[in-house]
């Protein structure tokens, strides 16, 4: 209670003292010609005590002003109730928006617009070596890729290097074998010791034609031998084809075809040196990852910012139309609609449009906020990806994981005029929750769907649908309840001092109403000489 309170309620406290020290019955006039009858009349004493008595009584002003601990006591645990009210409303108000929000983005909206794959959306040499499909089709290696390699001086240059092996005697000495060859009759070929195949998943998918045709011409990564060899060796490493064993055959390659292991080492590291004398330089690796990171992260960030304004608008759009919706039934089935059906309807979809209209600026910073994540998270992919294997849904996991984690720096960072630093770590830190139940969300999706159709196999055309709206559910209710259990901990203090500011905030609010009861009561008995409350 502020100074103010109490100078109201010592001047409340005196005026009730003089009142009760000056009360005094009132005159009854009589008229003139009458006083003698009435001093001649009887007494009624009876009644006479029975006034006394009732003015007594309506002037005792006894007012009890101590107050037990029992009574401070209770009356905090029922504004803590309240507050606590308060919070399982705020709880369930903000499962239903972390639920319209999992629905919408990450799980809705995020499927149109990003079509995600595994290893990221930039082509790196690990995921190559690994097998994987390139994030751009013009990577790829196959039949296409190899006439690159090969079609322009390539196929000259093999023939002369057969030709140049041929000794005196018209026979040709087999590189892997050393036996000599007859160049017609053993259909001797000749062959790339390194694969182009290999050079190319080996970073050869980022060089221009003119150098991986290079490479395919160097004479220094030839080799001469028959053609069953040359055409069971293919794309194969030569020390892998070596000890290959083919299928229904017990004997390895180097067995069935009698090759010297000698020869095919020597042959193999010559191989290995041309090819990374022609593999992409330090600088021409950072020129292509740069121009992919550019690329596909402009695409992302877009993508992204797109998610997120798009997103937010349709969460205004579907909060707005629930909100009027169960407002419309209510003054439907009251029968309170003015104006009709159909003109209650058109003024509600009105405010609905100017409400979306009026977001225009938080949904722009949305976007913005969606581009920057969008753009980082495409890099930190990358990164993960230079060294392991990233597949479509940890993708997705990364980009909104790192949507939560920026807000959450920004958060930290840079907190909102009038928020504390203990306060900015406390939201950061529900910030950072919700998002690993997304992340939780994402992971567990196609598990999800799996189980529906194992369950129910005739759903399956609507299993992915039914799995998004499912996990969607639990992920936005997982959200609110992370972020319920941190309000409950309360690592930072910053929820205890919000509980105490709201049951002071409470308790003045009863103070002050209860004053003004008072006051309201107490304007009948206000006398002349005493000033009149400013409350």
């Amino acid at each position: 209670m502020d100074d103010d309170a109490a100078k109201r309620f010592r001047a409340r406290k005196n005026r009730l003292n003089r009142i009760r020290d000056e009360a005094k019955a009132p005159d009854v006039p009589t008229p003139p010609n009458g006083v003698v009858n009435i001093l001649d009349s009887e007494s009624d004493s009876d009644r006479v005590a029975q006034l006394a008595a009732a003015q007594e009584s309506h002037y005792a002003f006894d007012l009890e002003l101590s107050v037990s601990d029992a009574e401070v006591a209770a009356c905090l645990d029922e504004l803590r109730g309240r507050v606590s009210a308060r919070e399982f409303d705020d709880l369930m108000e903000g499962a239903k928006q972390q639920v319209l929000d999992a629905l919408i983005k990450p799980f809705g909206l995020a499927k149109i617009l990003f079509q995600d794959h595994d290893g990221g959306n930039v082509t790196t040499i690990h995921n190559m070596k690994q097998g994987l499909k390139p994030a751009n089709k013009t990577h790829k290696y196959d039949d296409e890729a190899r006439d690159v390699y090969v079609k322009y001086k390539t196929s000259k240059c093999m023939d002369d290097y057969k030709k140049s092996r041929i000794n005196v005697h018209g026979k040709i000495q087999d590189t892997y074998t050393g036996k000599f060859l007859d160049e017609i009759e053993d259909r001797v070929e000749t062959d790339h010791v390194y694969p182009l195949k290999t050079f190319h998943l080996n970073g050869g998918f980022m060089l221009n034609d003119q150098r991986k045709a290079d490479f395919a011409s160097d004479r220094e990564n030839f080799a001469v031998t028959k053609r069953e060899i040359n055409r069971s060796k293919l794309d194969q490493e030569l020390a892998g084809f070596e000890a290959k064993t083919v299928q229904k055959k017990t004997a390895s390659n180097k067995n069935r075809f009698d090759m010297d292991g000698r020869r095919t080492r020597a042959a193999a590291e010559r191989g290995s040196q041309t090819a990374q004398k022609h593999k992409p330089t330090v600088g021409e690796k950072a020129t292509f990852y740069g121009k992919e990171i550019v690329s596909t992260g402009a695409s992302e960030a877009t993508s992204m910012g797109v998610q997120q304004a798009i997103g937010l608008l349709l969460h205004e759009l579907a909060s707005g139309l629930i909100a009027e919706a169960r407002d419309f039934f209510k003054q439907w089935r009251g029968g309170s609609l003015g104006g009709g059906v159909l003109q209650d309807l058109r003024e509600r979809f009105q405010r609905i449009g100017s409400r979306l209209v009026r977001r225009w600026d938080v949904a722009f910073k949305a976007f913005v906020e969606g581009s920057i994540s969008g753009f980082v998270s495409n890099l930190v992919t990358f990164v993960i990806n230079t060294f392991l294997t990233t597949f479509r849904r940890v993708v997705r996991i990364i980009r909104e994981g790192t949507l939560s984690l920026l807000r959450a720096f920004k958060l930290l960072l840079f907190p909102p005029k009038g928020m504390t630093r203990r306060e900015a770590a406390h939201e950061a830190s529900k910030i950072f929750a919700a998002g690993l139940a997304v992340a939780a969300g994402l992971g567990i999706e196609e598990f999800v769907s799996k189980s529906l159709l194992a369950v129910a196999p005739f759903i399956a055309p609507f299993a992915d649908m039914i799995a998004v709206v499912v996990v969607g559910i639990l992920t936005g209710i997982g959200s609110a309840i992370l972020v319920y259990l941190l309000d409950r901990i309360d690592f930072f203090g910053v929820v205890e001092s919000r509980r105490h500011a709201l049951v002071m905030a409470d308790l003045s609010q009863l103070a002050a109403d209860h004053l003004a009861e008072a006051e309201e009561y107490m304007r009948v008995f206000d006398l002349p000489d005493i000033p009149p409350s400013t409350a």
